[in-house]
This record gives structure tokens, C-alpha cells and sequence, in this order.
């Protein structure tokens, strides 16, 4: 999607107000455009919410937070609204994680550890050319052939225990369900997340962000 205008709305969904404060104050400074933030929340329904009262022309989104779980923010955000604009700003590492929010249709990608300029580069490519942006580093995934993670749901409820260290059986009495039924979602995980026990499966999913669990 292009655009023919120059002014433009944006929430943040963030859990550190500092972050925020900083970030609202650098894209008011970016140069041929005016950027303003008009809501900013860390609670993932009132985010929601909000951005179905203000609709925003964009939306920066982290990954990790005390209350939402991994991609599931962004599920909800598009199955609300399949052509919002999502500029995920993380700490996030994971090439897969990078390539699974591509496929879900996260217009750009940028890693806290960049400069701020970045989100200059990543609206322009937004705004005049409709693309998506990538840090330079991290352009040859738009092309390469790894596979995205997709979880079922019954995935990412097991993935909070699992990472507290619950055992099948204690998992499956959760849910009301069999231990093999766990196991074999056990071993589906193990499969995706590309790991062989439970102690590279923690490592890996907290590098994901994965590590925060969700309210279920």
C-alpha cells in the first residue's frame, strides 16, 4: 500500500514508558513527514481496542511483554483488520520468529538494538514504495526458504508449562487430556523450535519470545 499523504497517526504497544517517550519524541523529528502518537498501551486488549476506536495508519508492536504471548498480538491484530500496518520493534533475535511475522504480514522489522534512523529508512520504503523493510543484515530472509513457525493452539497453551518445567502428566491433567496427547504436542514443538530436549526447547523459545506465558 502507498500512500499519498504526508501526516500520519500511530499506536505503540510497549511495556516500558521510557521506550515510548523516546520513540514518540524521534518520529516527531523525522524529516518530510508528521508522525504523531495517539495512544500507546501495554495491556494487549486495551491495545486492541484502541486501535479499533482510533485506527492508526500504523502500529509499532514488541513481541514480548509481561501479558501477551509471543506472536499472538499480532494474530489477533490482523484477524481484526488484515491490512493494518505493523512495524514490529523488538529485542527478538530469531530469524525464524523474523520470517514468521514476514509471513503474517508485518510491513517491518526492526530490532531495538538499531538506531532510531531506522524507522526513517522503514517508513520511506513503507510509504513511497509499499514494501517491506528489513535491516540491511537481514534482507536475504524476504528471499530464503526457511520455514515460519506456525503453533496450533493447543501449542501455545502447553508452551507456559513447559517452560516452568510442568511434566506431561501434570500438563495434561491442565487440560484434561491424555499424557501422550502432550507428548506428541511436546514433540511437535521440539520439531518446529529445531531442538532435541527440553532444556535447548526453554533456551530457544525464551530467545523467541516465548518466555512471558499469557493468561489463558
Amino acid at each position: 500500500m502507498k500512500f499519498k499523504k504526508e501526516e500520519f497517526t500511530i499506536g505503540v504497544f510497549e511495556d516500558n514508558p521510557i521506550v515510548v517517550i523516546g520513540l514518540s519524541s524521534y518520529l516527531k523529528s523525522i524529516p518530510n513527514y508528521s508522525f504523531e502518537v495517539i495512544f500507546s498501551s501495554s495491556n494487549p486488549q486495551d491495545f486492541l481496542s484502541h486501535c479499533i476506536a482510533h485506527k492508526p495508519d500504523f502500529l509499532i508492536v514488541d513481541i514480548i511483554s509481561d501479558k501477551t504471548f509471543g506472536l499472538e498480538l499480532f494474530e489477533q491484530i490482523f484477524s481484526k483488520n488484515k491490512n493494518e500496518i505493523i512495524l514490529a520493534y523488538t529485542n527478538v533475535k530469531s530469524r525464524k520468529i523474523i520470517k514468521t511475522l514476514i509471513s503474517m504480514g508485518v510491513a517491518a522489522f526492526i530490532p531495538k538494538k538499531d538506531k532510531l534512523s531506522s524507522f526513517e529508512d522503514a517508513f520511506d520504503l513503507i510509504i513511497k514504495k509499499g514494501k517491506v523493510y528489513l535491516p540491511p543484515y537481514l534482507e536475504s530472509l524476504i528471499d530464503d526458504n526457511e520455514i515460519p513457525i506456525v503453533l496450533t493452539e493447543m501449542e501455545k497453551k502447553i508452551i507456559p508449562f513447559l517452560l516452568k518445567g510442568y511434566s506431561s502428566k501434570l500438563i495434561a491433567e491442565e487440560f484434561f487430556v491424555t499424557s501422550n496427547a502432550i507428548d506428541f504436542h511436546r514433540k511437535n514443538l521440539f520439531s518446529k523450535f529445531e531442538v532435541n530436549n527440553i532444556a535447548s526447547f526453554v533456551k530457544e523459545a525464551i530467545a523467541q519470545g516465548y518466555s512471558r506465558g499469557i493468561n489463558f
